[in-house]
């Protein structure tokens, strides 16, 4: 409680400085509607069709807002966004809009530059919530990132981009602090579209060429029925090979699965089997053939540090790619993969562990 109200104080005190800072700009240099209108409108006129649907511009959004987590996360430390995590919401999302209004409209791009306005930001708000000088690199580090990617948005799509990207990645935060394997899942679960809005495919182009069409009940039973019987032979005799050259190492799998919480073995079986899909096979395997797919998707599975793993892995992606490659379709493997996640984790936490 007392840190809350630490943080709501030093939020609330900062909120305010931008916000009378941004408005003595706007008073001292006389700008009226029409030219409010002017600087909050986008900068760039979208010629790419995919981007001016704003199904796509939110996928996006969602997508940098995942990537700002994981960075925080993975690379940066830092202390501020657990610093708007402790305050109130409303405390949080009054510093995103004053530090928009201010370094997004008033510290416009045209007095500092592209890089300047990210730097700007980076060094003016990340002293308050630093305790030493190792936490303000920290969080200059992260605030620079996130000014880049604001930077680009508000120039692209206009302030509201901005803004949602930034209330975005407080939302993405929370639910990472629930179980990081969202945030990994939506990075694979969106680039597929991101990857290809680039390409000038629209939304319905990209589902489409994702293979997440529809296929007659029948055919998607039997070929369900017969990839999982298939991926579960599989995987048993590449076990059986890996071990034999001394790589008998699934129990690390089992220690990986027992230290997850609930929410990430549900993912597991529903949310990541969607994202891995559409990200390997959909994505990689048409973009760079069914090899070179497989063996990223094995390699994803190095954290679980078994050698065994890694071969299953691999050994079910080829699978998966070929059938993908030969049909055309997505449907099927993604059912297969939810279905095979649930198998072997009943197995691993009921009678490995």
């Amino acid at each position: 409680m007392i840190f809350q109200v630490v943080f709501a104080m030093v939020i609330l005190e900062l909120s305010i400085v931008l916000l009378a800072a941004a408005t003595s700009c706007v008073l001292l240099l006389r700008w009226d509607k029409r030219m409010l209108q002017r600087i909050l409108a986008p900068t760039q006129k979208i010629s790419n069709p995919a981007w001016k649907q704003l199904s796509l511009r939110f996928i996006l959004v969602i997508l940098l807002a995942a990537a700002a987590v994981f960075f925080s996360r993975a690379i940066a430390h830092d202390q501020y966004l657990d610093a708007l995590a402790e305050a109130p919401l409303w405390a949080a999302l009054l510093l995103v809009l004053s530090e928009e209004l201010f370094f997004r409209v008033t510290v416009r791009e045209s007095l500092l530059g592209f890089a300047g306005q990210a730097l700007a930001y980076a060094l003016i708000v990340a002293w308050p919530f630093s305790a030493n000088f190792g936490a303000y690199i920290s969080n200059v580090l992260f605030l620079l990132f996130t000014g880049i990617i604001c930077a680009f948005l508000f120039r692209r799509f206009g302030f509201a981009a901005s803004l949602s990207f930034r209330i975005a990645t407080l939302a993405v935060f929370f639910l990472g602090s629930v179980s990081g394997s969202i945030i990994i899942d939506l990075l694979l679960l969106l680039t597929p579209f991101v990857w290809l809005a680039t390409e000038r495919k629209t939304l319905s182009e990209s589902v489409s060429f994702l293979g997440l069409s529809k296929m007659p009940a029948l055919k998607l039973i039997s070929d369900c029925a017969w990839l999982l019987i298939v991926s579960m032979l599989l995987v048993a005799l590449v076990g059986v090979v890996v071990s034999h050259f001394g790589f008998a190492d699934e129990g690390q799998v089992a220690k990986v699965i027992n230290t997850q919480g609930a929410v990430a073995l549900f993912l597991a079986v529903t949310f990541g089997p969607l994202a891995e899909e559409l990200f390997f096979r959909g994505l990689l395997s048409r973009k760079y053939g069914i090899l070179a797919s497989s063996v990223a998707f094995g390699l994803a599975h190095y954290f679980y540090g078994s050698v065994v793993e890694v071969a299953g892995a691999i050994s079910i992606g080829l699978l998966f790619s070929w059938y993908v490659r030969r049909t055309g379709n997505l449907v099927a493997p993604v059912f297969v993969h939810c279905t095979y996640n649930a198998l072997s984790m009943a197995v691993m936490l009921f009678f490995v562990a």
